[in-house]
């Protein structure tokens, strides 16, 4: 998200491949990808086409990144300290500030309170604390939405605030993990110190003096990045179309093939030599149509009993009819003989097993081939809408009522909305809903808030700091939301304020 300083990282990041700093990278990048990826059930090599360059861009900028910081004993060596000795004359003196600033800083997980588009953004150290800082960054505050989770850098430069290159946007869920993880390992270090401290008879209370939180923070960056790259690792796992495979272990592609019958060809011919192959089977009230199945007469069984494991990740697909497992179907369809397969392996097989049986009857085939996404999309868009229920009129006895002598009604005009209104009186109505709508909710009971409802839960202090984040997650979707222009802004001001922490907001 910065230009600063990309000329003079881009020369350290070659440095990185030079020794011993390569083999620290090596071992850095293990840290920060292979948890997740063992969780997940992903090879790392992967990443790059399942997250994508720029993502993964990110993510490998935070191991660069996380080097940058290291220093390795014996000597207390710093890449950026051996880099800047070195070479650093090459650099101009802001590269060189710069440097150094990426070399003393930690990732964090970071809350933006407001932002200036173009210019500025303010946050909150969410791990360190403290009052928000304001970070200048043209790209950045174009890009972030207040209450936003960020896990970046933030380090002083010419009496400024900036940020480093590795960026990544958190869920609240995440940034309040990675937050107790964190926090677990600060107090553990905080019972070892203390120990220590005791055994070397200091007192115990200077513990409390060490800024621990940094120190913990200063090698959590594979802690970040892993629960980073292990949700987004999940969320395209669950939007993602499975991989799936046929009973023969193959990748399940939709083929078609289609051969041309020779001019010569009669459609007498052409059944009766399909007929004589073993693998087909013509069902009795079928005269076009025949289903592949294995051919157990002799030769290789690659049936569904066969002992090999379905390729990870995937899901296996047993295609079969009531008379057991199926291979495809082919079917004569006037001038063509056509072949369905569920994969690329079949079609071949099956190319071969009609062309040696139908070889002076058929011409060369065709094959078209459709993946599941591609399937699944064609659904989609052709799935016609629900069908209106087709309710039977109820056969009720008329009723038997007096002749009244009543005037007429002298009712108003409903006031309904015109179907094409104006976007303000839109807004005004959905504002209206969702005012009516929140209002409900405060007294509602909300599993975020151990369900109570947010008037109860603001009674105690723990309860004030839960609805404290289930608005700020609320504001912040809603922004997101308009962002996309799927709902118009809203003001969440009111509900604050009704619940009287408002001065909780900032």
């Amino acid at each position: 998200m910065t230009t600063l300083g990309d000329k003079a990282i881009a020369s350290l990041v070659k440095w990185c491949h030079r020794e011993p700093w390569d083999e620290r990278f090596q071992e850095l990048l293990a840290d920060h990808l292979a948890p997740a990826c063992e969780e997940m059930d992903v090879d790392p090599e992967e990443l790059p086409n399942l997250l994508g360059p720029q993502q993964f861009g990110n993510v490998l900028g935070c191991v660069y990144e996380d080097l940058f910081t290291r220093v390795y004993p014996p000597d207390d060596a710093n890449i950026i300290d051996e880099y800047l000795k070195r070479r650093g004359w090459k650099e101009s003196a802001a590269n060189r500030r710069y440097l150094q600033q990426l070399r003393d800083s930690v990732m964090s997980v970071w809350e933006v309170v407001d932002h200036i588009p173009g210019r500025e953004f303010r946050a909150r150290d969410l791990v360190c604390g403290g009052e928000p800082v304001t970070v200048v960054d043209k790209l950045a505050s174009s890009m972030v939405r207040r209450w936003d989770r960020i896990a970046m850098r933030v380090m002083p430069f010419d009496d400024k605030m900036r940020i480093s290159g590795a960026v990544l946007p958190l869920s609240f869920q995440v940034a309040a993990e990675i937050i107790e993880d964190v926090e677990d390992l600060r107090k553990d270090l905080r019972r070892r110190l203390r120990r220590v401290a005791r055994q070397e008879k200091i007192d115990p209370e200077l513990v409390d003096e060490v800024p621990l939180a940094e120190a913990v923070l200063s090698q959590s960056a594979p802690l970040v990045s892993g629960a980073w790259l292990e949700a987004e690792l999940e969320r395209r796992s669950e939007a993602a179309v499975p991989v799936c495979y046929n009973t023969d272990r193959e990748l399940l592609v939709c083929c078609e093939v289609r051969f041309p019958l020779a001019d010569a060809a009669e459609p007498e011919r052409v059944i009766a030599r399909l007929d004589g192959i073993a693998a087909l089977n013509r069902r009795h009230d079928e005269v076009t149509r025949w289903t592949w199945r294995h051919d157990r007469s002799g030769g290789e069984d690659r049936g569904a009993d066969d002992a090999a494991e379905v390729p990870a990740p995937g899901r296996l697909l047993d295609s079969r009819d009531e008379l057991g497992p199926s291979l495809g179907t082919v079917r004569l369809e006037d001038d063509e003989l056509v072949l369905d397969v569920n994969s690329r392996e079949r079609a071949a097989r099956g190319q071969t097993m009609l062309t040696q049986a139908l070889g002076d009857l058929l011409g060369t085939p065709g094959v078209s081939e459709k993946t599941l996404e591609e399937l699944m999309a064609e659904r989609h868009e052709a799935a016609p809408p629900p069908p209106e229920p087709d309710l039977p009129e109820p056969d009720l006895p008329e009723p038997d009522l007096p002749e009244l002598d009543l005037p007429e009604p002298n009712l108003p005009e409903p006031n309904l909305p015109e179907p094409n209104l104006p976007e303000d009186v839109k807004k005004r109505i959905i504002t209206e809903y969702m005012d009516r709508h929140y209002r409900d909710t405060l007294s509602h009971p909300i599993p975020a808030l151990d369900g109570k409802s947010p008037r109860q839960a603001v009674r105690s202090k723990a309860g004030r700091k839960r609805v404290v984040e289930w608005l700020k997650e609320l504001e912040n979707h809603g922004l997101r939301s308009a962002d996309i222009g799927a709902m118009p802004a809203y003001d969440f001001t009111w509900m604050w304020e009704e619940l009287k922490i408002a001065h909780l907001r900032e």
